[in-house]
């Protein structure tokens, strides 16, 4: 059964967000731009609804802008001189723990793995998987299969955007069928695209388009 992530959630395995919970979200790793971010975006937008206390987790900047941030949400910079993946495996779990949190929400598999009790992970699709390129790096492939298994096989909920992307997700990580619940994208709040941004990517996948601006 699939319930409203805004009531909140979820099924199976027994997570739920109570008001008095204090819950982490973890946007260290989330990218301006992509289709996880818009869907991340709206999901927050209803999570913040509840009366729980939520601490945001994320870097150089946030990848989508809060508007009108309630009193029960905390904006967490972290800095970091090394990288955020390593980051979150040494130094994050830390800060999690003493911020007491009941759960952590992370809207990628890349997150820290001794805290699986605590994780409810959201995997967006397969995308690395089918589209290899968009790891940029061999070793960089490697190193997002790597976590991406990790934290599948070991977060206490791992939520998808499709039923054909858990069916995906569950047929590649050897999961149990129907073990992986599913909540459905709304239509997304679309950032202003840079022109910048557009021609990086149209070169990286060596496509020509006229782009009239």
């Amino acid at each position: 059964m699939v319930r409203c992530i805004g009531e909140l959630y979820v099924d199976n395995k027994n997570i739920t967000l109570e008001e008095s919970m204090k819950v982490g979200i973890n946007l260290l790793v989330l990218k301006q731009y992509s289709g996880i971010a818009c869907f991340a975006e709206n999901i927050l937008e209803q999570l913040f609804e509840l009366e729980a206390v939520f601490y945001v987790y994320y870097t150089d900047e946030l990848p989508f802008a809060f508007h009108d941030v309630k009193s029960n949400v905390i904006l967490c910079k972290v800095n970091t001189s090394f990288s955020k993946v390593l980051y979150q495996q040494l130094s994050f779990p830390f800060r999690v723990l003493r911020d007491e949190l009941d759960v952590l929400v992370c809207f990628t598999p890349i997150h820290p793995i001794i805290l699986a009790k605590k994780n409810m992970v959201f995997m967006y699709d397969c995308a690395y998987h089918n589209f290899p390129e968009n790891a940029s790096g061999f070793f960089r492939l490697c190193l997002i299969k790597i976590m991406y298994w990790c934290g599948i096989r070991f977060s206490q909920k791992v939520i998808s955007v499709s039923n054909s992307a858990a069916r995906e997700i569950e047929s590649r990580y050897s999961l149990a069928p129907s073990s992986v619940d599913v909540v459905y994208g709304a239509l997304p709040n679309l950032p202003m695209v840079q022109f910048d941004f557009i021609a990086d990517t149209l070169e990286k996948y060596n496509l020509t388009v006229q782009i009239i601006r």
